[in-house]
């Protein structure tokens, strides 16, 4: 525990120079000159404070034993000095010298006391515990004996104690120090705000560790009240024009965040809330807010927002935590603790790669020693062994919270209940039914126990309303999960009815297992269509989660183009698995129910599968693969079906605008500069007005909820088919929907089988060559070329029921997982036969292309009527510069000329009017002319040159483009195009190329989807259609493949960009020419990449 932390700030005011009764000698003069130059020294630097403590210990030392006085005032005074500079050793040594002289001055009883608790609090900082225990309780006995146990200095003493009593966790101890400090403060009109704010939420600590919540909450409301006053009394003195008295922002900013951390603790989250950020406070001590100190009111912030289950908000105040401190410099431990936060806030969201690093070093393995602290630590990092599959590791760090709480807090039983329903839910969750009723029953046991004790010896209610609504929802989950887990369905149907009646659940930080939980019960119990609701309300959760804090949400900033950060990936995958099984079965069941009643009619029993578990499940995992797409796809949407028009132009900057402010936070949140943030939120919050009161109807415009399978055969053509493809930790779930019928496939295949058969077939198509990639690619194994078999089988595992309905259709591809890595267009459709070019590749079947999301295929409906591009933009062959220097780095001027580019680009523009291309080649292809060129209004635009994947810059650097080496005066040029950077050009063009290396790869976040890094800026930027690739392309192949599809599609206009790609690929594949070409690695990495129109 952090022992000094339970101090309160200003415990002890020791007045030297006070006068002395008249029985005491008088001071000497050499006393009052050495005070009074130490005093003056103090406001200097160490050297001076050590300088000021020699004076005061040699006038000491200079003393006859019986100057009493003197040797009282020097000697406190010296204590004093050594607390400043921090040495509370030499503090507590030279307060036992005060007390001994003050002990024999008569009529210095309080005095006496005062000195005591003084050496008692240096005691406690330096974790003697017992010896400071002693000291309070030799102080008390004085001050008994004399009457002053209600000055304030007493009530200060009091305080402490008590905490030290909480701390040595001695119950006799705590009620005594409860008894005493009620009794210092009631009717007290001696004591200031500050003493009695302290003491009150002293008593509200110790009545939450005796597990009596409704006392706890009794005194945090008069701790409000009291800093309600306080700042009511600081306004009303500032506003007449005199110097504010009582309570100073500092002292109301510490005071309150030891409020909320008990308000949090209750899950009083309004409360909480409205302590740490309330709007009179916020504006009246603005100063202290914006100051260091303040800066810590957004690490108590984050932590208020990770109870409350708003992962998004902790994740922003804990990056203006890192950005407030970063040239102020933090206490150690407090920034552990923001990084304990982060991590949780990162394993809330679904970034388990950003959160692993953290919790496999020692600061995870150490964690903290104040109860609080760790239990919070230990539940965070419970739930990212639980989301990484590590369930045993999951459930012993709940076992050592456990553990930690019934030996540190045995009577806190709320504390308890958040551990224990835990570790009940990961023991049903595993199948370990009895060990869960187990459990289950000691916990009972437990409390009945304690609120038997409680009521019978002080006749007080164990928990608040809230509390104990917190309590019975757990017990509700517990038993739903329970009966569901043992497919009780009258039991099930029991449960669900009345929590139906009870209304929503109140399991902060618990949400998507309660979900879950309550849509797989209702599964079981009533089917799938009837359980439509349940299945919206559990993906509007990470949405809606934030309604306990509102006026937190209201004022945080969260970027629109965030999706990622509500994308919950892993926990909806983990979640996943138990339901998606219950719906194939229910499908299944639909489906024989249907042949049963129709025989001989396979028609209607498809559709009868189709309208239960097919449909619903469809739905569900449309939410599980797109995540942070289908966030960039709604956006998009909104942008191109409001046209070249003012609201497509306001869309467009708070687009930008939000893309730029979520990567200064991630910047800053690595230790980077967050650049002009303040002004860029300044303006996003103008635009987002601007929006909200000139468009009024924008919010019922567009959707961004999965596209149903009936309406999904509205948006297709007679010759297309969507195919949806989910991996899951056991299975691989295939959906493919027609202008007929939906068909649901699964396969007993999980994301780490089918990882390694991707990895497999992955390793016999590395690029031989000269490639355009900027480092070779760390995937070659030992091999002696594509395993046209294996290719075939996985095809067979996927799609060997589907056949009659892919047939010759273009198919509109959105995957996730292992899969995403592979081009299916390798995939091979039937037994291979000797040689490349007779092998039956899935692409000469099916036309391919690849979609962010099903919901992009919604602009087809919405987009207005496109105008005919006819241009093309090009970029090729640039100059790099060897040596680098400081604005290019060295691997950027030392990357190999690219000569087949330049052939590239010519080859293309030669297929357009001179007046209908402008093309950039040599120096001429810069990143300053990418940003001058015309973009909008073009057929084709492309970009032949190096593709550099994220980290090959550095640690953290993001996927890009290579260009020519800027010259001297270019601004904002360094030769290199990121991902970020290229989210924020203004594009319209048809077909972008991007003729590079791995364009298709991820950001490199470790937590990233399929086709998320250039191709996801790109899209964004306005691109309807880009080809990219999956590992570095040959220089030879590249134009041959894109020139074909380009020229091909120009004579075929009403063709798709894929039905170009597969034309080319095909000419390459069967051309005796070249039939080296005919090898995948040549000619698969590309891949059409659609933004649905």
């Amino acid at each position: 525990m952090r022992i000094r932390s339970l101090i309160p700030a200003a415990l002890f005011v020791l007045f030297l120079l006070s006068a002395l009764p008249a029985a005491a000698q008088v001071l000497a003069p050499a006393t009052t000159e050495a005070v009074e130059a130490a005093s003056r020294l103090t406001k200097g630097d160490a050297a001076d404070l050590a300088a000021a403590r020699r004076m005061l210990e040699d006038g000491l030392d200079a003393l006859a034993p019986s100057a009493h006085a003197d040797r009282y005032v020097l000697a406190a005074a010296a204590a004093s000095v050594a607390r400043l500079a921090g040495d509370f050793e030499r503090s507590q040594v030279l307060f036992a010298t005060a007390a001994e002289a003050i002990e024999q001055v008569p009529g210095e009883d309080d005095r006496h006391a005062a000195t005591l608790e003084a050496r008692a609090s240096d005691l406690v900082r330096l974790e003697r515990l017992d010896e400071a225990d002693a000291q309070y309780e030799r102080a008390f006995a004085l001050r008994e004996e004399s009457g002053t146990t209600r000055t304030g200095t007493a009530v200060d003493a009091a305080s402490s104690r008590l905490l030290l009593a909480l701390a040595l966790r001695t119950e006799e101890r705590i009620v005594a120090g409860l008894q005493r400090l009620s009794a210092s403060l009631q009717n007290n009109p001696e004591i200031d705000k500050r003493r009695e704010l302290s003491a009150n939420i002293a008593l509200a600590r110790a009545y939450r560790h005796l597990g009596l919540y409704d006392g706890m909450l009794a005194f945090t409301e008069i701790a409000n009240h009291l800093l309600m006053q306080a700042l009511s009394e600081r306004k009303l003195t500032t506003a007449a024009g005199t110097t504010p008295v009582g309570l100073s922002c500092a002292q109301e900013e510490f005071l309150r965040r030891d409020l909320a951390g008990l308000l949090i603790a209750a899950a009083e989250f309004d409360a909480a809330e409205n302590a740490l950020a309330g709007p009179l406070f916020v504006e009246d001590c603005a100063e202290t807010v914006a100051s260091e100190q303040g800066r810590y009111l957004n690490s108590m912030l984050a932590r208020l927002a990770l109870a409350a289950g708003a992962p998004v908000i902790a994740q922003a105040r804990l990056v203006d935590f890192a950005r407030d401190g970063a040239e102020a410099g933090s206490d150690r431990l407090d920034t552990a603790i923001a990084a304990a936060r982060l991590a949780a806030a990162n394993t809330q969201l679904g970034f388990l790669g950003r959160a692993a690093p953290y919790y496999a070093s020692e600061a995870a393995r150490t964690g903290f020693r104040d109860l609080d602290n760790q239990v919070e630590h230990l539940i965070a990092w419970a739930l990212h062994d639980f989301l990484s599959g590590h369930d045993d590791n999951s459930l012993a760090r709940l076992d050592e919270a456990a553990e930690l709480a019934r030996t540190q807090r045995p009577r806190d039983w709320f504390l308890r209940a958040r551990i224990d329903f835990r570790r009940i839910y990961l023991l049903i969750d595993a199948g370990r039914l009895a060990e869960a009723q187990t459990m289950r029953q000691a916990f009972e046991t437990s409390y009945d126990r304690h609120a038997a004790e409680i009521a019978g010896a002080q006749k007080l209610a164990v928990g608040t309303p809230r509390a104990e609504s917190v309590l019975a929802s757990l017990r509700a989950l517990g038993d739903l999960l329970a009966a569901t887990a043992a497919s009780d369905k009258a039991t099930v149907a029991r449960l669900l009815e009345a929590s139906q009646k009870a209304g929503p659940p109140s399991l902060p930080g618990l949400e998507y297992f309660a979900q879950r939980a309550y849509l797989d019960a209702c599964v079981l119990a009533q089917g799938t269509q009837a359980c439509r609701f349940e299945m919206a309300l559990n993906f509007a959760l990470p949405y809606n989660v934030p309604y306990r804090i509102p006026t937190l949400l209201a004022s945080q900033h969260l970027p629109t183009l965030s999706g990622d950060l509500f994308r919950y990936g892993p926990l909806r995958d983990r979640l996943y698995g138990p339901l998606s099984a219950r719906l194939w079965q229910a499908a299944r069941a639909a489906g024989a129910e249907a042949r049963r009643q129709v025989p001989g009619d396979a028609d209607t029993a498809a559709l009868a599968a189709a309208m239960q578990g097919a449909a619903t499940a469809f739905e569900f995992a449309q939410q599980l693969v797109e995540g942070a797409a289908e966030k960039t796809a709604t956006q998009v949407a909104q942008r191109l079906s409001a046209g070249d028009t003012r609201l497509g132009a306001l869309l467009r900057r708070r687009d930008l605008l939000s893309e730029r402010i979520l990567r200064a936070r991630l910047s800053l949140l690595k230790g980077g500069r967050d650049g002009d943030i303040d002004a860029d939120l300044t303006e996003l919050d103008a635009v987002h007005a601007q929006i909200g009161r000139d468009f009024p109807d924008f919010k019922a415009r567009y959707r961004s909820d999965p596209v149903s399978w009936h309406d999904m055969r509205d948006l297709l053509s007679t010759r297309e088919a969507a195919v949806l493809i989910h991996s899951s930790a056991d299975a691989t779930d295939i959906f493919v929907v027609d202008r007929e019928r939906l068909h649901w496939r699964r396969v007993d295949l999980g994301a780490a089988a089918l990882s390694k058969k991707v990895r497999a077939l992955r390793a016999g198509l590395d690029p031989t060559g000269g490639a355009r990639s900027a480092q070779p690619l760390a995937l070659k194994t030992d091999t002696t070329g594509f395993d046209r078999a294996a290719a075939h089988a996985l095809y067979l595992t996927l799609f060997s029921d589907l056949e009659p309905v892919l047939a010759d259709k273009e198919l509109l591809v959105v995957v996730n997982g292992p899969l995403a890595a592979l081009p299916l267009s390798v995939l091979v459709t039937a037994p291979p036969e000797q040689g490349d070019g007779r092998t039956p590749w899935l692409i000469r079947r099916n036309a391919i292309s690849v979609l962010p999301s099903l919901a992009m295929l919604r602009l087809r409906a919405l987009a207005q009527t496109e105008r005919r591009a006819a241009g093309f933009v090009g970029f090729g062959d640039p100059v790099f510069s060897p040596g680098g220097s400081a604005r290019t780095p060295g691997l950027l001027a030392n990357l190999a000329p690219l000569p087949g580019t330049r052939r590239e680009v010519e080859a293309i523009g030669a297929i357009f009017e001179p007046a209908e291309r402008a093309i950039y080649l040599g120096r001429a292809a810069s990143e300053t002319a990418v940003r001058r060129a015309a973009l909008t209004g073009q057929q084709v635009i492309a970009f032949a040159t190096h593709g550099l994947v994220a980290g090959e810059l550095g640690r953290d650097s993001e996927p890009g483009l290579a260009f020519s080496a800027p010259a001297p005066t270019a601004a904002g040029d360094d030769g290199f195009l990121s991902a970020s950077e290229a989210a924020t050009l203004t594009l319209d063009a048809d077909w972008l190329l991007l003729s590079a290396c791995n364009t298709a790869a991820s950001d490199g976040n470790p937590d990233s989807q399929g086709y998320s890094g250039l191709a996801r800026a790109f899209l964004f930027a306005g691109a309807r259609a880009i080809l990219v690739s999956h590992w570095p392309v040959r220089d030879d192949a590249a134009p041959l493949i894109t020139v074909e599809a380009i020229n091909w599609r120009r004579k075929n206009p009403q063709a798709s960009p894929a039905r170009a790609l597969q034309h080319a690929l095909l000419a390459m594949i069967d051309d005796p020419a070249r039939p080296d070409h005919a090898d995948p690695a040549v000619w698969a990495p590309f891949v059409v990449f659609s933004g649905g129109r």
